[in-house]
């Protein structure tokens, strides 16, 4: 691979809000090696063009220019808002934190938000690619970074992957995918990624990364979104005059962008004089597929956009034989509905503008059909399964999940009624298996309802991934779906032997004794892993079995060889919080806390070590220095209550945390955790005046 690295020298401000795609040219002009499929220098992935002619082009190009989440914040005087410098100090310039995800509602600017992180990294000399849902697998993306590693030292060993749209990538995603590099010698990978709300409750979601939330409700955010719509339509507000009418509401950033593109592209656009945007969305399709006045004759239509990506460059149907369809895809085309994109190989594939405007539509035509869903289910999943798009249909209505119009109750009897009749559905187990439309319990009586049919999927080594998040989930519940212990039991019994993956061994196995205890079904597989060579996520087994057992003698080796190891790791901190609360020898493994805590006392993760050594009455003068060095990055953390409150318990200084205090409380009054630091502080005659105002706040919620 040769390398010619051409960035223009700029100042840019700590969140990055200034800087534009002209900013960074280029990573790699010439790659012999190139990369894996689905693998996308940044700089490649963006538009540069002056003159758009796609609706893509406006969401990352010159066209839109970015509005820094910093200045709104700066210029409202605003206390609490998620800024881009935020993301960067939080997630970026910290070794421990290894990814940041970004989640919130759909087309309020997460992949703008994601991109903007990925220029600042660039400017910083990171390397960054953009990963699609098209990755083959993670060890073909490993190599070819390590590669890149060895040949190009710009980056100095620094790679930042951005993966737009998680939801689409679980084919090769899992929430320790970034696992797949840490062998690799001198090479530190960071993942930032998005989603939409309705992900979160997913196995797939990385609860471990950085939580970068756009609160929905939040009335900063929505007055941010509003400044950024008001800056797309700005250029054309005097010829979409109704966009002004106070009742022309619900708009979002893509919708904007929506309206800017058909503007500029010179499509059909004010058909409406009044009412909201839902009305005008739904007035204008209308009109464009000739329908007279009658929505719900929209059917057809709306199945083809739902049938079609937004992220990925391919064909419906063979476009010319198909002559039914010919008359309405013209229109869609011709209206801006639908992209054409020329392949490099000169074939034309079609994509839908965006996800925003094809669920808005699908969601006003639901509304419509309120008694007959199940109908438009079934007439949508033929067409998808006619098609090979059976997975594009599922994910349409992951993504409308929670929308008021949608039945999800009738639409989850609905598969099961094509489980019962083999119709479908017979190629998407892995999608139905995972998907984000069902509850944790929905999803588990759905496998063991039906175990034939996902006999395959629950037998396979990699169902230890969804499997382990299940029992973590209702770890932290009272009630257990009856059918949870005898599948994980099941999928033991078919996996005897775990040492072809290690990641998947400790998660399940962490997660099963924390669940159901250090039971027989579980003890084969625990001392097989204890004969595995230890690494750094050891710690989950042998934590988990330490808090479900007072058995120190038989664990306590195993303990003292990890640490030996891997005392300066992040994960050793499991073991010594789990050590600490089981009332473990403070002595055995006072050398080791010190370890750890000289290399991760800066960690959000050490709050549970300094403060479980803290109520063990472990000596203060052990931990004092990192305890300030803990509060020094991370006062402001709801978690740096778990180090105040036993620290002002067991008589610690006042005078070292008072003012580490004070920005604890400035930023977590109203937090329930607040009232145990306030109640110690008063406990230990603490200054009442300066707590005044804080109390009051916390009173007051």
């Amino acid at each position: 691979m040769k390398s010619e690295i051409n960035i223009q020298e700029t100042r840019f401000d700590s969140g990055g809000g200034n800087i534009s795609i002209g900013h960074v040219i280029h990573y790699y002009d010439s790659i012999v090696t190139a990369p894996p499929n689905g693998v996308i220098p940044l700089s490649k992935y963006l538009s540069k063009e002056d003159n758009p002619t796609r609706y893509k082009h406006y969401l990352s190009d010159n066209i839109l220019g970015y509005i820094s989440r910093d200045d709104f914040k700066r210029d409202n005087n605003l206390q609490k808002f998620l800024t881009e410098s935020e993301i960067i100090e939080n997630f970026l310039m910290k070794d421990g934190i290894e990814g940041c995800i970004i989640a919130g509602e759909g087309g309020v600017g997460k992949t703008r938000l994601l991109i903007q992180i990925g220029l600042y990294a660039s400017s910083q000399r990171w390397n960054v690619f953009v990963l699609t849902k098209d990755l083959e697998n993670s060890g073909s993306l490993a190599d070819f970074l390590e590669h890149t590693n060895k040949i190009e030292s710009r980056h100095n060993g620094n790679h930042l992957l951005l993966i737009d749209y998680l939801e689409e990538c679980n084919k090769w995603y899992t929430p320790d995918f970034i696992e797949n590099f840490n062998y690799i010698p001198n090479l530190k990978v960071k993942v930032i990624t998005n989603c939409r709300n309705s992900f979160i409750s997913s196995s797939n979601y990385p609860h471990s990364y950085y939580q970068a939330k756009l609160i929905d409700d939040d009335k900063y955010e929505r007055e941010y979104q509003r400044h950024i719509i008001n800056s797309i339509l700005s250029p054309i507000k005097n010829r979409i005059s109704y966009v002004d009418r106070s009742d022309f509401h619900s708009l979002k950033p893509s919708y904007a962008v929506f309206l800017r593109y058909l503007y500029q592209s010179g499509k059909q656009l004010d058909i409406l004089g009044s009412g909201d945007f839902k009305e005008w969305l739904k007035k204008r399709f209308i009109a464009t597929i000739d329908i007279k006045e009658d929505f719900s004759k929209a059917k057809d239509a709306i199945i083809y956009l739902m049938a079609l990506p937004t992220y990925k460059n391919e064909s419906l149907f063979d476009y010319d034989e198909n002559n039914d369809l010919n008359n309405q895809i013209d229109r869609l085309i011709n209206d801006g509905w639908i992209d054409v994109i020329e392949r490099e190989t000169g074939e034309i594939a079609y994509q839908s503008i965006h996800d925003t405007i094809t669920d808005e539509l699908l969601i006003l035509f639901l509304e419509t059909k309120k008694k007959r869903q199940d109908t438009f289910f079934k007439d949508s999943i033929k067409f998808a399964n006619a098609h090979q798009k059976t997975n594009n249909w599922i994910r349409s209505f992951e993504r409308i999940n929670g929308a008021s119009s949608f039945d999800i109750r009738s639409f989850v009897k609905f598969i099961e009624s094509c489980i019962d009749r083999s119709e479908y559905l017979a190629n998407n187990k892995f999608e139905l298996a995972t998907t984000s439309l069902l509850e944790e319990e929905e999803r588990i009586n759905l496998l063991v309802k039906y175990p034939s049919f996902f006999s395959e999927f629950t037998k396979d080594i990699l169902f230890g991934l969804p499997l382990s998040f299940s029992m973590n989930v209702f770890s932290k519940r009272r009630s257990i779906p009856e059918g949870l212990k005898p599948l994980a039991d099941k999928w033991l019994s078919e996996n005897i032997d775990l040492s072809s993956n290690s990641n998947i061994a400790h998660r399940i196995i962490s997660t099963y004794i924390k669940l159901f205890g250090y039971v027989p079904e579980i003890r084969e597989h625990f001392q097989k892993y204890l004969t595995f060579p230890q690494s750094p996520w050891s710690s989950y087994v042998i934590a988990a079995f330490i808090k479900k057992t007072l058995n120190f003698g038989f664990i306590e080796n195993y303990a003292i060889q990890y640490f030996k190891s891997f005392s300066n790791t992040r994960q050793a901190g499991f073991i010594l919080s789990a050590w600490l609360d089981k009332d473990g020898d403070k002595v055995l493994i006072k050398d080791f806390l010190i370890q750890y805590l000289t290399q991760n006392a800066n960690e959000k993760q050490a709050s549970y070590v300094l403060g479980a050594w803290l109520n063990k009455d472990g000596g203060k003068k052990t931990i004092r220095k990192f305890l300030i060095q803990y509060l020094s990055q991370n006062a402001k953390d709801k978690e740096a209550s778990f180090v105040l409150n036993p620290w002002l318990n067991k008589d610690g200084n006042k005078k070292i945390i008072k003012g580490f205090l004070t920005q604890y409380l400035s930023q977590n009054a109203t937090e329930k955790e607040a009232s145990f630091v306030l109640g110690a502080w008063l406990n230990k005659d603490g200054n009442k005046e300066m707590i005044q105002r804080f109390l009051i706040q916390y009173l007051s919620q």
